[in-house]
Parts: structure tokens; C-alpha cells; sequence
């Protein structure tokens, strides 16, 4: 990973470690940089598949994704989490997408049975693009948005 300062290219911190790290997804919570992808650490600091950055160190973000996080948006204050992992730290329902509300990871609708590729909020609602949908958080439960999709979305802005 590398930052642009209007001059140069430069390092985030010391980078993201494993044996081959990735980092897919990119946003903004608040003031810090949150990384999603395939990783186990951030600058020296034990943490799977997500983490944050301050501006000078690299923090976890309250737990490990067994498995890889491919998408970030963040929906009424709320991180969200989507990708191809069984689940965050064990929490049931997790799998392939989990919200953090700054301290703890939940359940989103008990979980995804598609990978998810895409998050994105559109008109004050989350939308999530699958391998097959692309569905709609009501707050309560998850809703096909449309007739569906035939094929997998990667992209939702």
C-alpha cells in the first residue's frame, strides 16, 4: 500500500504482513483509513483481514475474519464488513458480513450465504452486490433490490 501527498509516493507505515497480504478494500470511518483484504498483520500489529490507521500507527479493528474481506462501506455510523470469511473472532451469524459499531462485530441479517463483492449506500440504504443479487439492508432483514442479478457485482456506487 502507498499514499500520494501531492508529490510523492510514500509507505503506510510499515505495510500489512503475511505470507502473500493483500489489501482489497479501502474506506473512511471518523478521522482514520480502515484496510480490508487478506492479511495477518498491519505494522507489526496481529490483526486478520482488517485494520485501521491513525495517520502514525496501525490498530486492530476488535477482531479476526477467518477468511478474506473483499468490500467496506460504512452505513449510519457503522463499519460493514463483506467478503468471503466464515465468520469474525466466532461470532455466529458473521459469515461473509458483519457490521462494527466501533467496539464490538455483529450479525447483519445472521450472515450471507453469497460472497459479497460490493457494498455501497445509495438513498440512505446499504446495498449489498453477491455472486448472485443485489440486495437491500431495511434495518431489519436483507431484501432483493430488483429482480436479481445473473451474474456476480462487483462494483456498487
Amino acid at each position: 500500500m502507498a499514499r500520494w501527498d501531492g508529490k510523492s509516493w510514500g509507505h503506510i507505515g510499515n505495510g500489512l504482513g503475511g505470507s502473500i497480504p493483500s489489501a482489497y478494500a479501502f474506506t473512511q470511518l471518523g478521522e482514520e483509513l480502515i484496510v480490508g483484504g487478506d492479511f495477518l498483520s498491519a505494522g507489526g500489529v496481529s490483526t486478520r483481514g482488517i485494520a485501521r490507521w491513525n495517520g502514525s500507527v496501525w490498530q486492530g479493528c476488535g477482531g479476526n475474519f477467518i477468511g478474506n474481506v473483499i468490500c467496506l462501506s460504512v452505513y449510519n455510523d457503522e463499519l460493514f464488513a463483506g467478503g468471503n470469511f466464515g465468520s469474525v473472532s466466532g461470532i455466529p451469524g458473521t459469515w461473509n458480513l458483519a457490521r462494527w459499531n466501533g467496539s464490538t462485530w455483529q450479525s447483519v441479517g445472521g450472515g450471507m450465504d453469497d460472497l459479497v463483492f460490493s457494498l455501497a449506500v445509495w438513498n440512505g440504504e446499504l446495498y449489498a452486490g453477491t455472486a448472485t443479487q443485489v440486495v437491500r439492508w431495511n434495518g431489519t432483514a436483507w431484501q432483493l433490490a430488483g429482480n436479481g442479478a445473473s451474474s456476480t457485482v462487483y462494483t456498487l456506487i
